[in-house]
């Protein structure tokens, strides 16, 4: 293994915290925008996380929504019992609200400084990687692993950190309870054939059984599909 230094001038508590008050704020809007509906999952989504923050959301009320549009798009939706069909799609975040960017003005005045940060690191590991990767000693395969280990897997765990800082102060309860809540860390490479979830580490137990269950519900209905 080539030696190389992957030391990275990031901030990563100054990040956490710029999530966290940008988060507060977003998801309480939210919720008091639709108030008269159930949310039941929040999620941050990586992968590329040095590029933007992406939020996914959804409320019962959408996911029923969702869930019917797509059985008159498709007649070979109509084989499957519509309850486990709905719960198909519950976790799968292609039937999730995505709350990204420039088209949502409230989260992106909210996160602007937190993807101020993300998009200098990535300008920072562009040019490390220039630098190093033109070495022809040099393993890629152990530069990714370290630049996993040293970037990507700091900022998830600062993004569930943040979770469960709100999840600490109630925040995902305004519109329904806990035990319906499901919060999760999603990589942006997702499997389609599987389920992203149930992030044990920050969800109580009785949140990662329904998601448990729901993922048997997902794979029955998968391989029906």
């Amino acid at each position: 293994m080539t030696e190389f230094d992957l030391t990275i001038d990031f901030d990563f508590d100054g990040f956490e915290e710029e999530v966290y008050a940008a988060a507060r704020a977003v998801f309480a809007k939210l919720q008091n925008d639709r108030s008269d509906e159930l949310f039941y999952t929040f999620n941050f989504c990586t992968g590329d996380v040095t590029q933007d923050v992406v939020i996914y959301v959804n409320t019962e009320e959408e996911l029923d929504r969702f869930a019917r549009s797509e059985l008159q798009r498709d007649d070979r939706y109509l084989d499957v019992p519509f309850e486990d069909f709905r719960t198909y799609w519950r976790y799968q975040p292609s039937s999730l609200m995505l709350i990204y960017g420039k088209s949502e003005a409230e989260f992106a005045k909210r996160f602007a400084k937190a993807n101020d940060m993300l998009w200098a690191l990535k300008s920072q590991i562009e040019e490390m990687e220039d630098e190093l990767l033109d070495d022809d000693e040099l393993d890629e395969d152990d530069y990714y692993e370290a630049l996993f280990e040293t970037v990507y897997e700091p900022i998830e765990e600062r993004l569930k950190s943040v979770l469960r800082r709100l999840d600490n102060e109630s925040a995902f309860e305004i519109t329904n309870t806990r035990r319906n809540i499901h919060l999760g860390v999603m990589q942006s490479n997702w499997d389609y054939d599987m389920l992203p979830g149930p992030f044990e580490d920050i969800n109580p137990t009785e949140s990662c059984r329904r998601y448990e269950q729901d993922a048997a519900i997902f794979q029955r209905v998968n391989a029906i599909l």
